[in-house]
């Protein structure tokens, strides 16, 4: 029977042979690990025992995509091909997940708009609803800091600044908390689950909402980009939960 770490790394060899994707394997104890090469991008990919993917490298588009990949295989989804069930279902889904109307609604057209093959809509729809997601984040974790003065602070240092802006404000002042989440799913690579699937739904939107060139969107990147969203929503709403748990102490 082929085991869960041999089952993913099948998944992403196929990834790699349809990307046409340079790829080296290295041995390493307790993993099957990967040098990915794409242009002047390269990146570590490593698949564990457990089935865990790790991927890292210095911030690029190739990092992006990787880490589009990994949420995807750790989520249990079809690598760029959605079931049309599954598309179907989406809307409800996180709905169910995030209690948001407005989030679920975008999505649910997201999803719609894929149907259809407007990637563009698809794409922007995606971008709205993450955007909507994270001030659910950032408010969050302003109301679960104990301390008055420091709360005042940062609601005053995120108060209309821009979404980028903001981003910057609340990693700052996360980082300075140290924090430790009691949610294992949470522990591990926060930063791939959240910042970098963060910037890639907020740069793929502003790049389809202030055009420049025409579009250059893929069918199957905007599939992938659909398949890792729930779990970038699953992401921010238990950080958002566990604020509520275990309160935030920044140093400012």
């Amino acid at each position: 029977m082929q085991s869960y770490q041999e089952k993913i790394t099948s998944e992403v060899l196929v990834y790699f042979q349809r990307r046409a994707f340079y790829h080296e394997e290295r041995v390493e104890d307790g993993c099957r690990s990967f040098v990915v090469k794409s242009g002047k991008d390269s990146c570590y990919l490593k698949v564990y025992d457990t089935g865990r993917v790790l991927v890292q490298g210095a911030e690029s588009n190739l990092r992006t995509e990787l880490l589009n990949l990994k949420s995807a295989l750790e989520s249990g989804g079809d690598v760029g091909v959605l079931l049309a069930e599954d598309i179907n279902q989406l809307g409800g889904k996180v709905l169910t997940l995030t209690g948001d109307v407005v989030v679920a609604e975008y999505v649910a057209e997201a999803v719609r708009c894929l149907g259809a093959r407007a990637l563009v809509a698809c794409t922007f729809l995606l971008g709205a609803a993450s955007e909507k997601a994270i001030w659910h984040l950032f408010d969050s974790y302003t109301q679960a800091i104990t301390d008055p003065g420091k709360q005042q602070a940062f609601a005053t240092r995120i108060k209309d600044k821009k979404l980028l802006a903001a981003y910057k404000e609340f990693k700052d002042s996360f980082i300075s908390c140290n924090y430790r989440p009691s949610n294992p799913a949470l522990s591990t690579d926060l930063e791939g689950q959240l910042d970098s699937l963060f910037n890639h739904y907020r740069i793929s939107r502003n790049q389809v909402g202030h055009p420049k060139v025409p579009p250059t969107q893929e069918e199957w990147q905007v599939k992938l980009s659909v398949s890792t969203f729930y779990q970038y929503l699953h992401t921010i709403y238990a950080l958002a939960e566990e604020f509520g748990l275990n309160a935030p102490s920044p140093a400012r």
